[in-house]
């Protein structure tokens, strides 16, 4: 984006420069029309009567590109501050979300590894209180 903004600007002003000589050449032209004398060669001035008018069509075209290269200019910036906006704004509130995100995934594993535990030491106990259970069993029986 940047580098078409840098040429669209380039070309904005070469397209100037293009139109003051177009304007230059259809001044000089018309000036010569005005002086030319009656036994002059009609097809030499017809000729270059089409070519001023054809002066005159570029230099209308060359206004409307500067217009247009201008408007591409200004879409360009444009576009450019909503990255930049995008950037400062969004991306920060994205990282914050992965950063909670990653915390509740982290203390959900800690928590199905405490609930684990708990089972296991459940599970430890029973069986020590059964073991216990049946050694008292055991002792009874024996005596």
């Amino acid at each position: 984006m940047l580098k078409e903004e840098h040429l669209l600007t380039r070309l904005e002003s070469q397209l100037k420069d293009c139109e003051q000589d177009l304007l230059m050449c259809e001044k000089k032209g018309t000036h010569i029309l005005k002086t030319k004398s009656a036994l002059d060669d009609d097809v030499w001035w017809e000729r270059l009567e089409q070519r001023i008018n054809d002066i005159s069509v570029s230099k209308i075209v060359t206004k409307q590109s500067l217009l247009q290269i201008q408007l591409l200019s200004k879409n360009n910036t444009a576009i450019i501050n909503k990255i930049e906006s995008l950037l400062e704004n969004v991306v920060p509130i994205w990282k914050k979300q992965i950063e909670i995100f990653v915390s509740v995934m982290k203390k959900t594993d800690d928590a199905q590894i405490c609930q684990l535990m708990e089972e296991e030491m459940m599970l430890l106990s029973k069986f020590e209180i059964a073991d216990g259970t049946i050694r008292k069993e055991l002792e009874s029986v024996s005596l």
